[in-house]
C-alpha cells in the first residue's frame, strides 16, 4: 500500500508519497490515502485516525523556529523543505512517515482491515450515472427552490452523457453515515427526479434495492432475536402483543422507544394512555434488551468517551441519553453492515461479469444499472444482500425501477 502526506503537513512544495510495505518514498503521485488535505477520491489517514484518538504532528526543531522569528518573519506557510539542510529535513519527515506506518499497520487487527477496507472498496467501484439531460434541464427551469436548484446542478453530465462521480466523505458524520464530499448530491435529490437517471444498457433499467425496516431488524439482530419474516412490524405484533394492535401503531412505539422518545410525546403521538403506552414501550425494551445494551455501551463510554459499533468502529459520544446511545450503536453497525450487503451483490456480479453496475448508496439503499438478461434473475440479486456478514438474520431487499428505458 501507498499513501502520500500532504505538502501542508510537512511544509513542502509537493505531497511526498511513501510506500508502507517498502518503507521507502516513492515517485507515485496519487494514491487512495492521504495523510491531511485530499483531493478527487483520496481518504484521509489522519481522519481514520482520529477514531484511534491517534494524533501525529511533524515538529520544526525549535531553534530553526527562533531563526526566521529573529528576521521579523512569521513561520506561517514557510516551506521549511527550502529552508532546512537537506539531511536534517529528509531525517523528520522519514521519522514523520514511520509513525504513520507503524499506526497503520496497528489497524490492520481492528475495524479497518475487517470491515472498513471492505466497504471502501465497494464505494471505490460505483460509477458514474448516465443522464438524461433534457429531463435534467426540465427539472431546474420548473424547480422554484434555490436549494434543489442547486441539488440538481451537481448532476450536470460530461459530453458522453455521465454525471461525475461522487466522492464521500466517510468521517464527516459521528457515527460514519455517508456524507457527499463532491459530486453530484444523491442523498438530497428528490425522489421524483430520479427518473432523470439512464440505464447505459438497450432496454435496461435503474432500480433501487432498498432494505426493508433495517434498523428495526438490526436491532433485532443485537439482540440475538432472529426474524425470517418480511414484515418485521407484523412479526413484533404477534411475538410482543398476540397481533392485537395496528401495524403502524407497532412501527411508532419500536422506532420511538428504541430511539428515546418519551412516553408522554408517544402517547399524544398514537392518541392513547400514558399508562397503556408505558405498558407497549416496557415489553419492547424488554424484547430488545435494550437496557442490557445500553448498560454495556454506557460501560464503555465513561471509561473512554466512546462506544463501538457491532464491527469496531469508534463513536464518539456527546450525549449520554439511552437512547441517543443506542441510537449511536444501530446506525453506525447499520452503516456497514448496508455497505456489506451491498458489496456482496457486487462482488458476485464482478465474479461473473454480470451488467450490473452500481452507481449510488442511499443509507440502506442501493441504485444500481441493470441490463434487461438480469431482469429475470433480480430475486437472485437481491437474495445475495440478505445476508450480511457477521450477523445472523435475514434481511429483506424491495426492488423498484426508477427508469426503464436506455
Amino acid at each position: 500500500m501507498e499513501y502520500s502526506i500532504s505538502k501542508d503537513i510537512i511544509f513542502s512544495e509537493l505531497n511526498k508519497t511513501y510506500s508502507l510495505e517498502d518503507n521507502c518514498f516513492t515517485k507515485t503521485k496519487q494514491t487512495p490515502w492521504v495523510y491531511g488535505k485530499t483531493e478527487y477520491d483520496s481518504y484521509n489517514i489522519k481522519e481514520l485516525f482520529k477514531l484511534y484518538d491517534i494524533e501525529l504532528d511533524f515538529q520544526i526543531p525549535q531553534k530553526f523556529k527562533n531563526c526566521i522569528n529573529q528576521l521579523n518573519l512569521k513561520d506561517n506557510g514557510v516551506i521549511w523543505e527550502y529552508i532546512l539542510p537537506d539531511t536534517i529535513y529528509e531525517e523528520l519527515v522519514s521519522e514523520f512517515a514511520e509513525s504513520i506506518s507503524i499506526n497503520f499497520k496497528q489497524l490492520d487487527t481492528d475495524y479497518y482491515t475487517n470491515t472498513f477496507k471492505i466497504t471502501n472498496k465497494f464505494l471505490n467501484d460505483l460509477r458514474p450515472a448516465k443522464l438524461n439531460r433534457k429531463k435534467l434541464l426540465k427539472y431546474i427551469r420548473s424547480e422554484e427552490n434555490k436549494t434543489s436548484i442547486s441539488n440538481l446542478e451537481t448532476f450536470v453530465s460530461n459530453e458522453q452523457g455521465y454525471c461525475y462521480p461522487v466522492v464521500w466523505n466517510r468521517f464527516a458524520s459521528r457515527t460514519g453515515r455517508l456524507v457527499v464530499k463532491s459530486g453530484p448530491r444523491i442523498l438530497l435529490l428528490k425522489k421524483e427526479y430520479k427518473d432523470m437517471l439512464e440505464s447505459r444498457y438497450e432496454g435496461g433499467r435503474i432500480m433501487q434495492f432498498d432494505y426493508v425496516s433495517f434498523e428495526a431488524r438490526l436491532a433485532l439482530s443485537m439482540a440475538d432475536k432472529y426474524c425470517d419474516k418480511q414484515d418485521v412490524y407484523q412479526f413484533i405484533n404477534q411475538e410482543m402483543f398476540s397481533g392485537t394492535l395496528e401495524r403502524n401503531v407497532v412501527k411508532e412505539i419500536t422506532l420511538a422507544t428504541l430511539y428515546g422518545m418519551s412516553i408522554d410525546n408517544l402517547a399524544s403521538k398514537l392518541y392513547m394512555e400514558h399508562d397503556e403506552v408505558s405498558e407497549h414501550t416496557n415489553k419492547i425494551k424488554r424484547y430488545f434488551r435494550f437496557n442490557q445494551t445500553y448498560e454495556s455501551l454506557f460501560d464503555d463510554v465513561k471509561k473512554t468517551g466512546k462506544l463501538k459499533s457491532f464491527f469496531g468502529r469508534n463513536i464518539r459520544v456527546d450525549n449520554h441519553a439511552p437512547g441517543a446511545i443506542y441510537n449511536s450503536y444501530i446506525q453506525s453497525t447499520g452503516v456497514d453492515a448496508a455497505l456489506l450487503g451491498f458489496n456482496s451483490i457486487n462482488e458476485f456480479t464482478k465474479k461473473h461479469e454480470l451488467n450490473f453496475v452500481p452507481l449510488f448508496v442511499l443509507h440502506d439503499a442501493l441504485i444500481a444499472d441493470v441490463s434487461p438478461e438480469l431482469f429475470k434473475h433480480i430475486d437472485k440479486l437481491k437474495s445475495l444482500g440478505e445476508s450480511i456478514p457477521g450477523i445472523k438474520n435475514k434481511f429483506y431487499f424491495s426492488a423498484t425501477s426508477l427508469c426503464t428505458t436506455g
